[in-house]
């Protein structure tokens, strides 16, 4: 661990320690994550990429970039139109879904890459303006002003950011945040890119949107699932905690939950 000589964890190491985090969060949810063709998580896709072309945007025959694409929940569905997508995530689990999805739907203008947003040389990589369209949606991989500028020196045409807007409900994690001290708000998301846009002087569409999911699985699942929500915090879990409040959630053998959410759509041209 690199200290400075106050005592404090340098940056370089506390953004290394929170990629790790949020990577094994990631690598955990993949396996209980939403696929591309699920009804709900379709339909959701569906009506997001609607807006997005009410915004402008032409997806019709364009390469797109779908950064921290996750199980592929619209990589897949863009490629219905695009002429190519390629999905970008830095969990081998949720890539090996997604070309699970791609692979069965018979999908074949999709390929993935298996890197860090941070760690990616664009020019190297080949990526640099490489793309019409560059896209992300609820990642943890745009974060910050640096991650914005390498997001659009791979786009030709547009930006498509989809993140956490200004609320966020879900009981059944409401009471597991709460046994740890822990308050369920909304992570930084459409807020925090729109403040850093303005700062670059962009000009930008924003569309706040509500939306909601169903969670079903096992009790296990469910203490896994929640479990890692806890851990991205930087807390231990407290899993005897987390699986009495998940009994309390039980509809025959499956814990169900939903989340309702207001989402932000952010839509800009990049320099």
């Amino acid at each position: 661990m690199i200290i400075q000589g106050d005592g404090k964890m340098s940056s370089v190491q506390a953004r290394e320690d929170r990629e790790r985090q949020f990577k094994k969060f990631w690598e955990v949810r993949a396996a209980d994550y939403p696929l591309p063709f699920e009804e709900e998580t379709y339909s959701n896709s569906k009506r997001i990429i609607s807006l997005v072309k009410e915004r402008g945007v032409v997806i019709t025959k364009s390469r797109i970039l779908d950064i921290g694409c996750g199980t592929g929940i619209y990589t897949l569905p863009l490629s219905f139109e695009a002429s190519y997508v390629t999905g970008f995530d830095f969990s081998e689990a949720m890539l090996n879904r997604l070309i699970e999805q791609r692979d069965s739907n018979g999908i074949g203008n999709v390929d993935v890459v298996h890197s860090s947003w941070r760690d990616l040389d664009v020019q190297g990589e080949g990526f640099y303006k490489s793309f019409d369209i560059a896209w992300s949606s609820m990642s943890g991989a745009i974060r910050e002003q640096e991650d914005i500028e390498k997001m659009e020196s791979c786009a030709r045409q547009w930006c498509v950011y989809i993140g956490w807007g200004r609320k966020r409900r879900n009981a059944f994690m409401e009471e597991v945040f709460k046994g740890h001290n822990l308050s369920y708000q909304p992570p930084p998301g459409a807020g925090k890119i729109k403040t850093i846009l303005e700062g670059l002087k962009r000009h930008y569409s924003l569309d706040y949107i509500y939306t909601s999911w169903t969670w079903k699985g096992d009790i296990e699942k469910a203490v896994r699932n929640a479990s890692a929500h806890i851990e991205v915090n930087g807390l231990e879990a407290k899993v005897e905690l987390i699986r009495e409040i998940a009994g309390c959630y039980l509809s025959g053998e499956l814990v169900c939950h939903r989340t309702e959410a207001e989402i932000g759509l952010i839509v800009w041209r990049p320099l």
